[in-house]
């Protein structure tokens, strides 16, 4: 269902003005009652301050999560009317002069929640007998993104959109009618085709790296996610989605190169055929466009359109505009940042050191080479855990394209968790093995979250 939910990016599952103006989304609200549910649990709550309080663990991330808050209970009094922002408030347009407001306050909330989902999955994660479980959740959600997106293309194809007004409930504006050349965009169930887009591929993404982690129907079943999210994607004209596009193929040429000259990833269950037959489709696409050019005519427009006119466009000039209003906002405040929240960007990395200051941002980064430089189980997990890092890698150079907060989110906190959780209990059990008087815990036994 936390996986599932993803699709449902312009639901409010409250109604907004019962809630002070706050979009309470479905992801966000499940990753909260997780939360506090497993804290409520004794034997989780030990184990989370022990993840919490060990630099190794997850003791970077929330050195970086209270450097975020105090910078932001901190900056937005001491450089006021000091320095000019453009906030994540709705309400403003163009830059206003620095001061403290709510959209702190719900900003910080969201990327504690996000921090959260980190360790909720971290704990679940070194559970061996919940991976399969993990695993089909995340298909789940998959699942359910494409079905909200061929569901939005059914009913614009119809002419019926204004079905799908009962899930768009939020408060904030919804760019769900805009076309390109002639073609409307695709955005699902979430407020405008780049969140959609960008949901398809990191999830597509995600599905595609795992595909060795399932057999029979089920990796069916996940094949064919896969290409229809990423075709939805296609569909979206996002430029965001394009480029995670891009950086997609990329990864998928370099991991099926791994995978097709390593005879240890041919010993954990790697199908040849499925690689060489990757292979034949690139090579068709290659020589369709050397030889045929003109069957892509309406596609090379289209990417013209999105990705190389895109610079020319009023959408791109605000969002540079963002991104250097930010930036001396940062200068302005000699690297210490104006607290989260308070600089609008539209690239992750820009709005990380803008918000959180140089400390904060080089620790969030620094918990992200530690994520992706863990080492691999050596087992069968190794796959699903180095699927996870590609996805990663995806959701990072999406969130460069059109990252507007600081917060990673509560579905990309979950891949961080289930890496480190996976990787952690294969450490677990390395050390139980070498000091032969592990107590359970330190055995990888379970920790209870029900």
């Amino acid at each position: 269902m936390f996986f599932a939910a993803a699709a449902f990016g312009s639901l409010a599952i409250v109604p907004v003005e019962m809630v002070g103006g706050v979009n309470l989304l479905p992801q966000p609200v499940l990753a909260a009652a997780i939360l506090a549910r497993l804290l409520a649990t004794p034997s989780a709550l030990a184990r989370s301050v022990e993840l919490l309080t060990n630099p190794r663990r997850l003791g970077i991330l929330a050195l970086f999560l209270g450097t975020s808050v105090l910078t932001t209970a901190i900056m937005p009094v001491l450089f006021r009317d000091r320095v000019n922002v453009i906030t994540m408030s709705a309400a403003q347009e163009g830059a206003s002069p620095l001061r403290p407001g709510t959209y702190n306050l719900t900003q910080t909330a969201y990327l504690t929640l996000s921090v959260g989902a980190v360790l909720i999955f971290s704990l679940l994660a070194e559970q061996p007998r919940l991976l399969p479980m993990l695993r089909n959740a995340v298909l789940a959600g998959a699942v359910t993104v494409a079905l909200s997106g061929l569901l939005s293309l059914v009913v614009n194809t119809i002419g019926v959109p204004e079905a799908l007004d009962a899930f768009r409930t939020v408060s904030y504006t919804l760019l769900t009618s805009d076309e390109v050349i002639g073609v409307k965009r695709l955005v699902g169930l979430m407020p405008e085709a780049s969140a959609f887009g960008a949901l398809c591929v990191l999830y597509g993404a995600t599905i595609a790296f795992c595909l060795p982690g399932w057999s029979g129907t089920t990796r069916f079943v996940a094949g064919a996610t896969t290409l229809t999210l990423l075709i939805l994607a296609a569909l979206s004209t996002s430029s965001t989605a394009y480029v995670g596009l891009g950086l997609c193929f990329a990864l998928f040429f370099l991991n099926a190169l791994r995978r097709l000259f390593s005879a240890r990833s041919r010993r954990r269950g790697i199908k040849l055929p499925e690689i060489m037959g990757a292979f034949a489709i690139s090579a068709g696409l290659a020589a369709l466009l050397l030889f045929v050019p003109q069957a892509i005519d309406g596609v090379r427009e289209m990417i013209n359109v999105v990705l190389f006119q895109k610079v020319g466009s009023a959408s791109y000039l605000e969002r540079m505009m963002w991104n250097e209003t930010a930036l001396r906002a940062f200068w302005e405040t000699q690297g210490f940042g104006v607290g989260i929240g308070s600089a609008r960007a539209s690239n992750w990395f820009v709005a990380l050191f803008s918000n959180a200051g140089l400390i904060g941002g080089g620790l969030m980064m620094l918990f992200v080479a530690q994520t992706l430089m863990r080492a691999l189980p050596r087992d069968m997990t190794a796959e699903t855990v180095l699927g996870f890092k590609a996805s990663i890698v995806v959701a990072c150079g999406l969130a460069g394209v059109s990252g507007t907060s600081p917060d990673f989110g509560v579905g990309v906190g979950a891949i961080y968790g289930i890496i480190t959780g996976l990787c952690l209990q294969r450490a677990r059990g390395r050390n139980a093995h070498a000091d032969g008087s592990a107590t359970t815990a330190d055995r990888g036994g379970p920790v209870s979250v029900s």
